[in-house]
């Protein structure tokens, strides 16, 4: 329901670190809503598996397709993709 903020684009893309020939979401670290919902929904799942932790696979911005890092760009002026994705985490 959050895909249009949440995301960098509401279609899976293709491109930079998505495996060639497949596509990927890609999560708009610049939306403080989305980093609070998701580290919450992480933490719950956590504590609700009892897992005792949690490894993250996750790009910088230089493995972002350059569109959507543009587009990253545009709804986030003077903003390090890679300074919100830390913010995350």
């Amino acid at each position: 329901k959050n895909a249009r903020t949440w995301l960098l684009s509401e279609t899976p893309t293709g491109g930079a670190a998505a495996e060639s020939g497949k596509t990927a979401f890609w999560y708009n670290y610049g939306d403080p809503d989305l980093r609070a919902a998701r580290a919450a929904w992480l933490a719950r799942t956590l504590r609700e598996q009892a897992y005792d932790g949690l490894f993250f696979d996750t790009v910088g911005s230089e493995q972002i397709p350059p569109a959507l890092l543009a587009r990253f760009a545009r709804r986030h002026p003077k903003t390090d993709y890679n300074a919100c994705q830390g913010l995350f985490f």
